[in-house]
């Protein structure tokens, strides 16, 4: 009887927290229409959004002609019931409380948790940092990378990498499957981030030679985070971070609390700079309001916030044209993927994906106004990591690029 009671009263704190909690702020400007009024076959998009959450999804956001059509997230209400009663089974009272507080307190809302970017990173930081410096005249996309990395000026073969081998995974160095390495200095790396950098700057070896072949490389862009601050030294944006929130983030009007960098924003001290990882934890929105401002070609409401030119490199093609890669794998731009040779018969050519682990997604198809966000685990319902190729983007294909481009009605004459 005593537990019912504290129960019930806990339920009771739980509404009245929730009652006071802060509103949510988390719309930023977003307009909102319906799938059909741009274009849009919002049956469809329901089908897919049913198969989606067969398979782990924790976010799924369509966006045409500037307006989100389709939003959903899993019912939250639903999932705090499950931990609630899991919770009162193990008699852990003061949890099952705390399940249902979280359940109706509007900052803990499913479009206000950021989700782990995994290696989407790469295009929506390291990617846009990078250009960012390239316009300040910073760095250059051909430069040799040992102007950065001093330790390569005198390797044979690293010091032919440039910081476009980087962007472009086409360096040839060897990746690391973390956190599943565990030997020798790959399971240093696995297990300690601040060790990285310099890892990857001093152990990886390069595979391939420079320029010549597409080897996925995580390892890579440790480097190319700390080439891209080397090159900020002595300015006035001396971090990643800054040149992110002063010229993309907090113009295109993303909350600060929405986005973070490298692991919970953390810094790691090295060789003298304040470096971030090539990781991040946006929420669904904030990775489409950057997706808006690619599109854009770098604007944003009448403002240019990245040239034109900068949001090209990220959006398209950008290895060199003799680059060798496996058939099933997509070409690569600054930081993410392309569709310009057809690989993906069904999808406009112009289309763009940032990729992470377990199929986190954000696709852009700039000839169509679309923006796609996926986010949750595998599409398969089996651990996909990037670096597999074909399995991965033969399912990414699969059942959510296919999937949601199918719905757009290519001859309609949606209100722009």
């Amino acid at each position: 009887m005593i537990g019912t009671f504290v129960i019930v009263i806990l339920i009771v704190l739980a509404f009245k927290a929730a009652s006071i909690s802060a509103p949510m702020n988390g719309s930023y400007g977003w307009d909102t229409a319906s799938p059909q009024s741009q274009g849009m076959d919002g049956e469809r998009l329901t089908r897919l959004k049913n198969d989606l959450a067969q398979s782990d999804t924790d976010a799924f956001l369509v966006v045409r002609n500037d307006r989100i059509v389709y939003e959903w997230y899993p019912n939250r209400y639903k999932v705090a019931l499950g931990r609630f009663t899991e919770d009162l089974k193990g008699g852990n009272i003061l949890a099952a409380g705390k399940d249902i507080a979280r359940a109706f307190d509007p900052r803990k809302a499913p479009e206000r948790r950021r989700h782990n970017l995994g290696a989407i990173a790469k295009s929506l930081e390291m990617g846009i940092a990078l250009m960012i410096a390239v316009d300040a005249g910073k760095i250059g996309l051909d430069d040799p990378a040992w102007m950065y990395i001093p330790a390569w000026k005198d390797d044979a073969v690293k010091s032919r990498i440039t910081i476009r081998n980087l962007a472009t995974q086409t360096s040839g160095i060897e990746n690391v499957r973390f956190p599943f390495e565990t030997e020798g200095w790959k399971g240093q790396f696995s297990r300690s981030t601040a060790s990285r950098f310099s890892l990857a700057n001093t152990m990886a070896q390069v595979q391939s030679e420079p320029g010549t072949e597409y080897v996925y490389s995580s390892t890579g862009f440790y480097s190319l985070a700390y080439a891209i601050s080397a090159s900020l030294q002595g300015s006035d944006d001396t971090d990643i971070r800054h040149i992110l929130d002063e010229n993309v983030m907090r113009p295109a009007g993303i909350p600060p609390e929405d986005w973070d960098i490298s692991y919970s924003g953390a810094t790691y001290d090295v060789d003298g700079m304040e470096l971030y990882a090539p990781a991040g934890a946006y929420t669904a929105r904030a990775i489409a309001r950057v997706g808006q401002v690619l599109l854009h070609r770098g604007q944003w409401e009448g403002q240019q916030l990245l040239p034109a030119a900068s949001s090209d490199a990220i959006l398209t093609y950008g290895a060199g044209p003799d680059v060798v890669r496996p058939p099933e794998t997509p070409g690569t731009t600054i930081g993410g993927w392309t569709n310009f040779d057809g690989l993906w018969p069904e999808i406009p050519r112009d289309a763009f994906v940032a990729v992470g682990a377990n199929h986190k997604v954000l696709l852009i198809v700039p000839s169509l106004d679309l923006i796609v966000v996926r986010l949750g685990g595998s599409l398969t319902g089996e651990g996909l990591w990037t670096e597999q190729g074909a399995p991965y983007f033969e399912a990414l294909e699969q059942y959510l690029l296919n999937p949601v481009v199918g719905a757009v009605d290519i001859g309609s004459a949606a209100a722009k």
